[in-house]
């Protein structure tokens, strides 16, 4: 039900080819077709009942096991314990196995767990598939099993929340199967979803903080039923996670578009780079001059990052004034070394030519401001990556984000980062030391 985090660094055709050939994950039970439809979120916006509309997909049956990511390893050792980097994966990850290879004994059939949200997203890309979205794993976890109602479902939701945690877990596929056909989405573990953190606040603010009716303590103000207690825990826990998070408790299984579309396979890095880069990321994005480029591509400058979307009325363009007026306050031998980045969160809206006609008006400069877009899948890894949050569109075609700005050295490394520039001074200052810098 839930996520934690690394920039992928698989070994992209080795390892797709090693695992198709292996069949790992995929041949167990298949996938399920969940149709397409809509649902209320457990909270409400401004008093208003926000709708999610869910397109209909392919889910995994079963979660990932241990058996399946032990060869998911094998095929890309990058993914091993004492291999990956920190950025991507806490010192919990696969703690439980005897050694990088080597699950717990007798574990191989229970669902694998102590997994960040970037390896589980590397596991799906290599099967040419991808995390659920949280509103396609809530919609699919809607089917009832066949006889219960929905509060007799709570009921039991309940009851296994309120159980003693365990780190042995029975094996995948003894649990119930809903009526999509989907077995143990309760009862066995936590999953990661793409957009674990998206939902973390009810609305923002002009200053794009989140307001404070949003989960934990006042969160319960906002939900649409009281009797959904256990659904309230569910989204509350995922607001808990961090993306480079590898719980006990937290595993995952992959998503797949009707169309068979899922995450592309990943690439290298093609220059080194330290351990904490955020340029590690494969991500690819285009320019608003149509270019394809790779993170890495912005190495050598300094860079102000933040994430917008063009038609957004109240915090964009304010961020976009702090950014301008920041521009316009540099020296001229500091704006020489520092770059602006705005990536936008709409990539879907935001085509080239939209984010070129949003540079002509806004007066962006091209040799000092980078307009990007990506796939919806890379964007949610840089916005998880820079700590920026967003929600998905609603029915009504609402989206609300945090106006996180960040300071990225040469190499790709976050050393600063501010919600709003409210002292320009002090933000200039920390521009000024990471140009110094030659770390």
């Amino acid at each position: 039900m839930l996520f934690r985090g690394r920039v992928l660094s698989v070994a992209a055709m080795a390892a797709s080819a090693a695992i198709a050939t292996a069949g790992v994950g995929s041949g167990q039970g298949g996938m399920g077709l969940v149709p397409k439809g809509a649902f209320a979120l457990p909270f409400r916006k401004d008093s208003v009942e926000v709708r999610m509309k869910v397109e209909a997909f392919r889910l995994d049956r079963f979660p990932v096991t241990h058996t399946d990511f032990k060869a998911f390893v094998k095929a890309d050792p990058d993914q091993a314990r004492s291999r990956i980097k920190r950025l991507f994966a806490d010192t919990a990850y696969l703690a439980d196995w005897q050694d990088d290879s080597t699950p717990r004994e007798g574990s191989g059939k229970a669902p694998v767990t102590q997994v960040s949200w970037y390896a589980a997203k590397a596991y799906c890309a290599c099967q040419g598939k991808r995390l659920p979205t949280t509103a396609e794993w809530e919609w699919a976890a809607k089917g009832l099993p066949p006889g219960m109602d929905s509060a007799g479902l709570d009921r039991s939701i309940l009851a296994w929340y309120a159980r003693p945690g365990s780190d042995r877990f029975h094996p995948v596929g003894s649990g119930s199967v809903n009526g999509n056909g989907i077995r143990d989405l309760f009862g066995l573990v936590w999953e990661w979803t793409s957009d674990f953190d998206a939902y973390g606040f009810a609305g923002l603010n002009q200053r794009g903080v989140a307001d404070s009716v949003a989960f934990c303590g006042a969160g319960s103000a906002t939900a649409t039923k009281e009797a959904e207690y256990a659904t309230y825990m569910r989204w509350a826990f995922r607001l808990s996670l961090r993306p480079e998070y590898s719980l006990g408790s937290l595993g995952f299984r992959c998503a797949r578009d009707l169309d068979g579309k899922g995450a592309r396979t990943r690439e290298r890095a093609r220059v080194a780079l330290p351990d904490s880069s955020l340029y590690r990321s494969d991500a690819r994005w285009w320019r608003d001059d149509g270019r394809k480029m790779k993170l890495e591509d912005l190495r050598g400058r300094v860079r102000v990052v933040s994430m917008f979307f063009s038609n957004c009325e109240n915090l964009c363009p304010m961020v976009l004034g702090q950014l301008k007026s920041l521009e316009g306050a540099m020296p001229g031998a500091l704006r020489q070394k520092v770059g602006f980045v705005m990536v936008t969160l709409d990539p879907k809206e935001d085509t080239s030519g939209a984010l070129s006609a949003y540079r002509k008006k806004s007066g962006l400069a091209a040799d000092q401001w980078e307009l990007l877009r990506g796939s919806a899948d890379d964007t949610r890894e840089l916005a998880a990556l820079l700590g920026v949050r967003y929600t998905p569109k609603t029915e009504a075609g609402q989206m609300g984000h945090t106006g996180l700005i960040a300071i990225l050295d040469r190499q790709g490394r976050m050393v600063s980062h501010v919600t709003g520039i409210t002292d320009q001074e002090a933000f200039l200052a920390q521009l000024s030391r990471a140009v110094a810098s030659e770390r």
